[in-house]
């Protein structure tokens, strides 16, 4: 991933995804936003205990950055479930609109940013520079045991026509391998995966670490998703304590990180 900055604004973007000149995305980072400690600086949770203002002030700073300010937002209320909301040309737009339950938003229309959040889950990007259509997905683990990504390639296939091996996919920064540790009712939600065992590290007795980034990998892989058409970020947010937010990190009164997609 690149990082991007503008002042002391700083956001990620995938190498595979940002040349393409007609399409909008962006990772935000915590940094060179309005908010105070504990949320310093850029936290784009609108539901965190942060001050509403300070938390609009970020919305402005990253969305003027990427030049989508004046477009209707929609926002996902997540619950880590495998469900995405198509955003097309019938679909009310207000200035603000969350979408509730919801963990991936989907689009083929250049009039709307949609917008998902993280704080340790995985990002998941997609673009069909064919059908000119795409969107952003929330993946945690239980989001990943249901396989949304997977999903977000079929949805994209019964919507636009997309062809899996025309899409770009990014995978971005996540709690990695290296830190995220896991027990038995995780390992359960996995058992459909047949080398599972390749995904885990043994740490402590019934507790693993698992790479969730190699899972989505596989997952969009088996999905029908090209190899050399799928970015995978090296960053881990429970490591990058100076540029990512972090849940298990930073818990309870930890910030939040936006993923922005919008077509143009």
């Amino acid at each position: 991933m690149l990082l991007k900055e503008k002042g002391s604004l700083q956001w990620l973007q995938f190498k595979n995804l940002q040349s393409h000149h007609n399409l909008v995305h962006g990772f935000t980072t915590r940094n060179g936003g309005a908010s105070n400690p504990p949320f310093s600086s850029l936290n784009m949770g609108m539901y965190t205990k942060d001050d509403e203002a300070n938390v609009e002030e970020n919305y402005r700073r990253i969305l003027t950055a990427l030049e989508v300010e004046d477009r209707p937002r929609f926002m996902t209320q997540q619950v880590h479930s495998d469900r995405i909301f198509s955003v097309d040309a019938n679909t009310e737009k207000a200035d603000r609109t969350v979408v509730r339950e919801t963990d991936g938003l989907v689009t083929n229309t250049a009039d709307s940013v949609l917008i998902t959040y993280y704080a340790d889950c995985v990002p998941l990007f997609f673009y069909d520079p064919v059908q000119h259509a795409g969107g952003v997905v929330h993946s945690g683990w239980k989001g990943t045991s249901k396989q949304i990504g997977m999903r977000m390639v079929e949805k994209m296939q019964a919507l636009y026509g997309s062809n899996p091996q025309d899409i770009l996919a990014g995978i971005g920064p996540c709690a990695g391998m290296c830190c995220y540790e896991i027990g038995q009712d995780v390992i359960a939600a996995f058992e459909w995966l047949e080398n599972l065992e390749d995904f885990l590290k043994p740490t402590r007795e019934g507790h693993f670490k698992i790479d969730l980034k190699g899972i989505n990998r596989h997952i969009l892989m088996n999905a029908g998703i090209a190899e050399e058409n799928l970015e995978v970020s090296e960053l881990c947010t429970m490591c990058e304590s100076e540029l990512l937010y972090s849940y298990r990190r930073e818990r309870p009164g930890n910030g939040l990180m936006a993923g922005i997609f919008a077509l143009k």
